[in-house]
């Protein structure tokens, strides 16, 4: 009843345009420290949650992210108050037209019943506009600050210029040592480390941080190639085939495969431990598995490994969803969604990767 009270309470602050899913979390955090995502694991369960709410319903616009409201009889004289306030005069135009749109897209829903919810809601009335006001006191978390989705296209991107880079400023490499893995490690590479993707591929990739791949792609890989520009790597794969429902046994004979691979090409890796997968933190199935996979990477002596799945956990050995995107994306190498770390997760991982890569290089020399 808490939490549905001071949910409440942010949506009636943003009586005028309504609130995004993003929105109420980051208000929510703001307000009380905590994050919802810890208990709702994904955000399609605290969508589920909101329309539950009494008083809360929800609109989808043509275009545009989902909008949520509140209204009832504790909160209505509030709502009357906010809306009721003048805009200031020196408003940006073009922010004003756009939170008229979402006010007429939100009356048209409202009449025609295109809306969430169980409850009764009469406003506004007649399909009137209300006038938008400006909140000059925090900019970041206002609605108006969302994308135009309706207006301009994307500026499209200019191509990068590979004239003059040759292969090793390409990859991605942490203390002489190069990286190999999927879209973790690729998205750690290409926005931490500077690493630009290679030119012409469908499936995005720089160097051996290739999205969707998987031990048995990366074995292959590594046979394949002609020739190493470092002559030390550091490995973190494995994801991808627990993603894709691999029985553990294969993957584990497919990464003894891999570390051999390396051997015979006079490589010994340094393996890492897999972070936890962030939108199935639910599934005990899948958390077993990773936890399986990562005791085994542990135990394989005589291999050098590296555990980064502590840069996830709390003390509590709970998984840490501040350290991930808000919410799980399609990546170019595979058809199952992925939730990558943001950017307190990278600087987590390579934190932990330069820490345990600098003793390993100082023990080698």
């Amino acid at each position: 009843q808490r939490v549905n009270e001071e949910i409440k309470s942010i949506l009636v602050t943003r009586s005028n345009l309504g609130a995004t899913i993003q929105e109420i979390l980051s208000d929510y955090e703001e307000l009380n420290g905590n994050n919802l995502l810890h208990y709702f694991c994904q955000l399609q369960n605290f969508q589920e949650y909101l329309k539950r709410i009494p008083g809360v319903v929800s609109i989808e616009p043509i275009q545009g992210p989902i909008l949520w409201y509140c209204e009832d009889e504790h909160t209505r004289h509030i709502t009357d108050m906010i809306e009721k306030q003048k805009p200031p005069r020196n408003t940006n135009k073009l922010h004003q037209e756009q939170a008229m749109r979402s006010q007429f897209y939100y009356s048209n829903n409202h009449q025609s019943g295109n809306f969430y919810s169980n409850n009764s809601w009469r406003r506004p009335a007649g399909g009137r506009v209300t006038k938008w006001r400006q909140n000059n006191n925090n900019n970041r978390h206002t609605p108006y600050n969302r994308n135009n989705y309706r207006r301009y296209p994307p500026t499209p991107k200019q191509p990068y210029n590979y004239k003059n880079q040759n292969m090793e400023e390409k990859r991605a490499a942490v203390r002489k040592f190069e990286m190999l893995g999927d879209d973790f490690f690729l998205s750690l590479a290409k926005l931490e480390l500077g690493s630009s993707f290679t030119k012409n591929k469908r499936v995005l990739q720089t160097g051996f941080c290739i999205s969707g791949l998987t031990v048995a792609e990366a074995k292959e890989r590594v046979l394949a190639a002609k020739e190493f520009n470092f002559t030390d790597f550091v490995v973190n794969v494995g994801s991808v085939d627990i993603l894709h429902g691999h029985d553990l046994i294969d993957i584990c004979d497919d990464y003894i495969g891999l570390v051999k691979a390396f051997n015979s090409r006079g490589i010994n890796p340094i393996c890492t431990t897999l972070a936890p997968l962030g939108n199935y933190g639910h599934s005990e199935i899948i958390t077993q598995k990773v936890t399986k996979f990562n005791e085994f990477i542990r135990h394989q002596y005589p291999w050098n490994h590296l555990d980064i799945s502590p840069s996830f956990l709390n003390a509590k050995k709970q998984i840490m969803f501040e350290c991930y995107q808000p919410e799980p994306k399609s990546v170019s190498g595979s058809n199952k969604p992925h939730l990558l770390w943001n950017k307190l997760g990278r600087q987590r991982v390579l934190k932990s990767l330069k820490q345990g890569l600098e003793a390993f290089y100082i023990n080698q020399n």
